[in-house]
């Protein structure tokens, strides 16, 4: 019985070998690359000093593609430091979760809910915008 992989968009009998030994487009044993953690890892960092920043400062500026950008103030502010402290709870919890491999599914359920708050809060941040705009 053959096995095919699907690798990109295309299927291929056998994953091409690395020189190292290991298979091309496959993780570690565990799951997560080590590129992955190190650029969650800086990330979280870089977004809670600028969460902190924008607090202090109550601005927070995201910029927009076409237009000038989006100023967060007071109480919109604050929600979007909730979802930045959400985000660093979930990238975290990547890279917790690959050196505790016991509790897994604690957090993946983790992630969802981390993800789930950081895109209510943001949209509430948006919202508390339009509405002191009005």
């Amino acid at each position: 019985m053959q096995q095919f992989f699907i690798v990109g968009c295309t299927l291929q009998k056998e994953l091409p070998i690395r020189p190292s030994g290991m298979t091309a487009n496959v993780q570690d044993k565990k799951g997560t690359p080590l590129k992955v953690r190190m650029t969650y890892s800086v990330l979280s960092l870089l977004l809670l000093v600028y969460g902190i920043i924008g607090l202090v400062l109550d601005d927070y500026y995201l910029p927009c593609r076409r237009r000038f950008g989006l100023h967060f103030h007071g109480i919109s502010a604050w929600f979007l430091f909730i979802a930045f402290l959400s985000l660093i709870v979930h990238m975290m919890s990547v890279v917790v979760g690959y050196y505790d491999s016991k509790n897994e599914i604690i957090y993946r359920k983790m992630r969802f809910v981390a993800k789930i708050i950081a895109i209510l809060s943001y949209i509430l941040a948006i919202l508390f915008i339009w509405i002191t705009m009005i």
